[in-house]
């Protein structure tokens, strides 16, 4: 695998030769790690010499201190926080220099697209809406900053930190029958995809809504090592997924209906 910063380079390299060239200093293909990583470690060095000097321009001796504090602690103040700056000093970066509860950036370039810069409800797109105070819900995923990656998955503390359930209100659980840490199933109202997981009863999600992290089981590859059969516990809440992509920003929909079933 390739780094991002490799990928991106590359892309661009092949794209745009002129822009390559002149900001990062990219000529020619990157085929090895080792070339991979000369140049992007040059290409830093030089950056960081370039901050540094500039520090010292602006304040002789502020950019030797910085990188002396760097180099001892790994870390270094390099400026104070000003408050009071915006919008009072400078404008913001908007079409009125002032908060916008309009976007007027995003309408006078998107509005002749059917996009409003005024924020809106609309019945999502994304998904089939469920019947209301049925055993049909909205699907919502998130994640936490321990456990939820595809790295993270991977490593064994997950097996323990990880919540491979999903989450649903006491009012939804009480009114279909279903206890804490029951077993049930989960289907997509568009996809048809099946998966079974525990139930977690909470007040954190409201009636009608359930909510399964991200990145934390519903493994399903043939290629699993026996130390961790247990990723294989809960569901993927991309399964249900229909992946209809928002027309003008490109946004894709995460969230999605499920039935459950006992």
């Amino acid at each position: 695998a390739r780094e991002e910063v490799w990928q991106f380079a590359e892309i661009l390299r092949r794209a745009y030769p002129d822009r390559a060239k002149e900001r990062l200093g990219l000529e020619e293909e990157l085929k090895t790690r080792e070339a991979f990583k000369a140049w992007y470690d040059g290409m830093m060095d030089a950056a960081w010499a370039k901050f540094i000097a500039a520090k010292n321009k602006a304040k002789p001796g502020d950019g030797d201190r910085i990188a002396a504090e760097v180099e001892a602690q790994g870390w270094s103040q390099t400026a104070v926080k000003k408050w009071g700056v915006y919008p009072y000093v400078k404008p913001f970066g908007t079409p009125t220099g002032k908060a916008e509860l309009i976007s007027f950036y995003f309408t006078q370039k998107y509005e002749d697209k059917g996009a409003s810069g005024l924020p809106r409800w609309v019945e999502s797109p994304g998904f089939t809406p469920p019947k209301p105070r049925s055993n049909e819900f909205v699907l919502i995923s998130g994640k936490d900053s321990s456990s939820c990656s595809g790295v993270a998955m991977w490593t064994w503390p997950t097996k323990f930190l990880g919540d491979r359930s999903i989450w649903m209100n006491p009012a939804d659980a009480e009114r279909i029958g279903i206890k804490n840490g029951q077993e049930v199933e989960i289907e997509g109202l568009d996809t048809g995809v099946k998966g079974r997981t525990t139930v977690k009863i909470t007040n954190r999600v409201m009636p009608g809504v359930l909510f399964a992290h991200g990145f934390s089981g519903g493994v399903r590859t043939k290629q699993n090592l026996g130390a961790y059969e247990w990723v294989r516990e809960g569901i993927n809440s991309h399964w249900f997924c229909t992946g209809y992509r928002e027309p003008v920003v490109g946004s894709l929909s995460n969230n999605c209906s499920v039935r459950v079933r006992v």
